[in-house]
């Protein structure tokens, strides 16, 4: 392939938000045709072009499609050969579509499996949820004050953004509201199920994850330690 035309698919990447070095180009004979093979590194996605044995300015094309078994496409055009421009346009929107696609959703977060790792780092069997008495009002003050220290501890702790703070906030506010309303027992249930939408919204690791639950601790000793 002509230079030109390989400076063109480098542009085309750049172009469309992706690395260049996170392409491989192979140059080899397939079906007797000189060809490039583009590669995205460490998956199974390749875009193929296959020069004409008789001009270096006619092509044909095939790529991986985003499917279970990730096969590769027919050869475009059917027929006969095509200008690389055609080809160029193809490739951009195999990139801006199929592979962008992939790339997403590796990138997801499976929140399924998210809630499953946090209960399983979390320990969340060491806490005593058999207390069913509803909390006096001296109790839900220094749950109050507790929270908000949360609140101060957690921005500090993980340095969140704004929109992440806001979503933490409601909920631990969500949290002071359901003192009046819950017995001890309930709220803790929602405790666990608050602290585990917040580490899925922050994406924490497993020691990060920890560390979150050590600061939710405060508030349940502090509730264990009240009257006593």
């Amino acid at each position: 392939m002509r230079v030109k035309y390989r400076n063109q698919l480098y542009r085309i990447i750049t172009e469309n938000n992706f690395e260049p070095q996170d392409f491989e180009i192979l140059e080899k004979s397939i079906d007797n045709l000189p060809s490039i093979i583009l590669k995205y590194k460490n998956s199974p996605f390749e875009f193929v072009i296959r020069n004409s044995m008789n001009s270096y300015e006619l092509f044909d094309y095939q790529y991986t499609e985003y499917g279970p078994q990730y096969n590769l496409s027919a050869i475009y055009p059917n027929s006969e050969f095509t200008e690389f421009e055609t080809v160029l346009s193809e490739f951009e929107d195999w990139l801006y579509t199929t592979l962008k696609e992939y790339i997403e959703d590796q990138n997801e977060i499976d929140l399924w499996s998210q809630i499953k790792f946090n209960r399983e780092s979390l320990d969340i069997n060491s806490i005593n949820f058999e207390n069913k008495e509803r909390f006096l009002i001296e109790e839900r003050k220094q749950i109050s004050l507790a929270i908000n220290e949360l609140k101060f501890l957690i921005n500090e702790r993980f340095e969140t953004n704004e929109n992440e703070q806001k979503i933490i906030n409601d909920r631990l506010e969500y949290l002071i509201e359901a003192t009046e309303r819950l017995n001890k027992y309930d709220w803790k249930s929602l405790v666990i199920s608050t602290l585990l939408s917040i580490s899925i919204a922050l994406s924490l690791d497993t020691n990060k994850g920890k560390l979150l639950f050590e600061l939710f601790r405060k508030v349940f000793l502090q509730i264990q330690t009240i009257g006593q």
